[in-house]
């Protein structure tokens, strides 16, 4: 995991300092600001529902929730459910 992550900030880190050569100093620097924060609100978001659903033992054979409830749900409720349901040791 670590290394998809490396992965995907090394293409990122790449294609900023192409923006730096291709592009004036404002604009390349307001463009990797940007690519910045997209990039950390990404990997956060992924790494905390990666976590509520290792904490859930979600992977497992036995359902927490029963298919035709989570389907009904909206996303938000889905979350909140499986936060109720952690089993943090």
């Amino acid at each position: 995991m670590i290394l998809v992550t490396w992965e995907l900030f090394s293409f990122v880190l790449t294609m900023d300092l192409l923006l730096f050569i291709l592009m004036p100093w404002q604009w390349a620097f307001s463009l990797t600001f940007l690519n910045a924060l997209v990039f950390l609100h990404l990997a956060s978001t992924y790494s905390a529902l990666g976590r509520i659903i290792f904490d859930n033992r979600a992977m497992g054979h036995e359902k927490i929730i029963p298919d035709e409830t989570a389907e009904a749900m909206e996303p938000y409720e889905l979350f909140k459910e499986l936060l109720g349901h952690r089993k943090r040791p």
